[in-house]
């Protein structure tokens, strides 16, 4: 055996891929459960759980963008990758590549600042759910109902890719065409009012010598 099947051995009670021996996985479950109840332990899992995050959303997938580039921000685009990433790094880079490329056909626009907020997590997201890949689509659903942000917005990329001829189902097999492209709307630049010159204030002027005498025999 290799080693990869001495580990499946040692947690899962066989090396054979998706099964596993219901006793061994039990005892593991509980050497854990007891082990995450230790804050030292609980403080390394968040510092573990931290970098590795950081190093999945930072990962390179075309040109100069990066994962989080096309996310820019969206919460539950980040919690699915960082889900199925953690299960199978490949797979999920092959996915999320599948939804960059729908994106880019949609919008017809390379850079993911030009995408319409909403549309990218939407495609991401039905990629993920239509997947033939293990448990993503269940998976997915989960991350779904845990991380409701954003929903509202992949609902109006929905209704806005429907009034525009456009439907996930061909965009998944690659021939979503025939559609109107759709662009992040840019609000026209409003140039800024130029700023008016204040009066300058009057400057001090010295009181001349009779000045000084009239001022002092006054008083």
């Amino acid at each position: 055996m290799t080693g990869i099947d001495n580990l499946r051995v040692l947690f899962r009670g066989t090396k054979t891929i998706g099964k596993y021996d219901p006793a061994t996985i039990t005892r593991w479950a509980k050497v854990f459960a007891r082990a995450g109840r230790q804050p030292v332990i609980q403080t390394l899992q968040v510092e573990w759980a931290s970098r590795r995050l950081f190093y999945c959303l930072d990962e390179r997938v075309d040109g100069p963008w990066r994962v989080r580039d096309f996310g820019r921000g969206d919460v539950f685009s980040d919690a699915l990758y960082f889900a199925l990433w953690t299960n199978n790094p490949n797979a999920c880079r092959k996915h999320f590549r599948q939804a960059v490329r729908q994106a880019r056909t949609v919008t017809g626009e390379a850079d993911p600042k030009n995408w319409p907020p909403g549309l990218f997590p939407l495609l991401w997201e039905h990629v993920a759910r239509s997947s033939s890949f293990g448990t993503w689509p269940r998976r997915t659903a989960q991350i779904v109902e845990m991380v409701p942000v954003g929903r509202v917005g992949r609902n109006r990329a929905y209704q806005e890719l429907a009034s525009r001829g456009w439907r996930l189902d061909a965009l998944r097999r690659g021939a979503g065409s025939g559609g109107r492209l759709w662009r992040r709307e840019v609000k026209p630049r409003v140039p800024p009012k130029p700023k008016t010159a204040r009066p300058a204030a009057p400057k001090a002027v010295a009181p001349t010598p009779r000045a000084r005498r009239a001022a002092k025999g006054s008083e």
